[in-house]
């Protein structure tokens, strides 16, 4: 309770059984939740105002969620199954204790799981290592702008990347693809275009800062075959 005076909320265990959640994109930045998104405002807060809130522990399990996607021809619908987060130590408070944090979900059938450390609001910071688990290619195909002169056929990817970000120092990404079975076909063409059973490659020094984009080494390994 004496927490409460200061402004901050101090939550020492928190738990979320079996949520389903369905979202609908109905427009290119329109969702059915906008309407409950206020406009930021211009005011700017009075110095010392607001409550800051810490969480000991966060588990979220058995979560779900269906995404209908309306903006695109063929809609589309994102089933995420097995959701499970789990959150220590997390607070809004300057300088708090930087928090660790797990996310583990099923998106169309591929595992997919994100691992934070040190994730902090205030400064800005937090370490990561995304992995995905042979993710379908053809999946994305209604969103490739139409007209296209080639599309795919076929493709896995299987993804291991580690993030970093900072306040100051921008994003910086790293780590390795794997496509697999990977086949593209030029538009009215029945033989394809680019076939490849392998195609691995190996990112090295990504950053991205106010928009400026680096790259220190891009590796690419693979056996293709070209059809002319």
């Amino acid at each position: 309770l004496l927490a409460l005076l200061t402004g901050h909320v101090l939550m020492a265990e928190l738990g979320l059984s079996a949520p389903t959640v369905r979202v609908v994109r109905t427009g290119p930045t329109q969702f059915n939740f906008s309407d409950l998104l206020s406009p930021p405002s211009t005011k700017e807060a009075p110095k010392g105002a607001g409550i800051h809130i810490t969480v000991d522990r966060f588990a979220l399990s058995g979560g779900a969620m269906i995404v209908e996607d309306l903006a695109i021809n063929p809609l589309r619908t994102w089933t995420v199954e097995g959701m499970a987060v789990e959150l220590a130590d997390f607070s809004t408070r300057p300088l708090g204790p930087g928090a660790t944090a797990s996310v583990a979900f099923t998106l169309a059938g591929t595992p997919i799981s994100l691992k934070v450390s040190d994730l902090r609001l205030m400064p800005e910071n937090a370490h990561g290592a995304l992995s995905i688990q042979g993710f379908d290619l053809t999946l994305l195909l209604p969103y490739l702008p139409a007209g296209a002169p080639a599309t795919l056929q076929s493709g896995l990817m299987t993804a291991s990347l580690t993030l970093d970000h900072g306040a100051g120092s921008g994003t910086q990404a790293g780590g390795d693809l794997r496509f697999e079975n990977l086949v593209v076909l030029r538009q009215g063409q029945t033989t394809p275009l680019v076939s490849a059973p392998l195609v691995t490659v190996a990112v090295k020094d990504f950053a991205l800062r106010n928009r400026d984009v680096a790259v220190g080494q891009i590796q690419l390994e693979g056996n293709p075959t070209v059809f002319d």
